[in-house]
């Protein structure tokens, strides 16, 4: 039993890392978008996908030493982990007990830096919408359901390119 709270302790260390990981990353997202450096942007995306692949299967990973070690201990599978660290050897308790902190502060950063990178995507959107629409055509031809065109009304376009 102790071997699986070893493991266990393991896996916490690895997703501890994986999740500073992920915070950097967010961080570096958060950047990009900032400066508006799409290269910059297109690398912290994939970066965060993959770190958040990592992520799920260290998951996976854990639950299923917790599932053993519930299953062991006479606990339910569905068992918190604070559960586990009173039933853990003594000189694993304070280990396991550090990295569920230092996770939880890294976990708690996370859900800010994300909304504010949505709020920072969907402002570089409705931008880019703008620009769109003022550099756009003055009009465009639509089919209606009878498939006969119609002119969209006109919109005026802040660049002439007749010139």
């Amino acid at each position: 039993m102790e071997s699986l709270f070893l493991d266990l302790r393991q896996i916490l260390e690895q997703q501890k890392n994986t999740l500073k990981q992920l915070l950097d990353t967010a961080r570096d997202h958060n950047r990009a978008l900032r400066q508006l450096e799409l290269p910059a942007l297109r690398e912290a995306v994939r970066s965060e996908e993959e770190i958040t692949s990592i992520l799920r299967r260290q998951e996976e990973k854990r639950s299923a030493i917790a599932s053993q070690l519930a299953d062991q201990l006479g606990l339910p599978e569905d068992a918190v982990l604070s559960a586990f660290i009173d039933r853990a050897p003594a000189l694993i308790q304070g280990e396991m007990l550090r990295l569920l902190d230092e996770m939880a502060c890294v976990a708690g950063e996370l859900p800010e830096i994300s909304r504010i990178n949505g709020l920072l995507a969907k402002q570089a959107l409705r931008v880019n919408g703008m620009l769109l629409r003022a550099f756009g055509a003055a009009g465009s031809q639509l089919y209606t359901p009878g498939g006969v065109t119609r002119q969209e009304q006109q919109l005026v376009s802040l660049v002439d390119k007749e010139i």
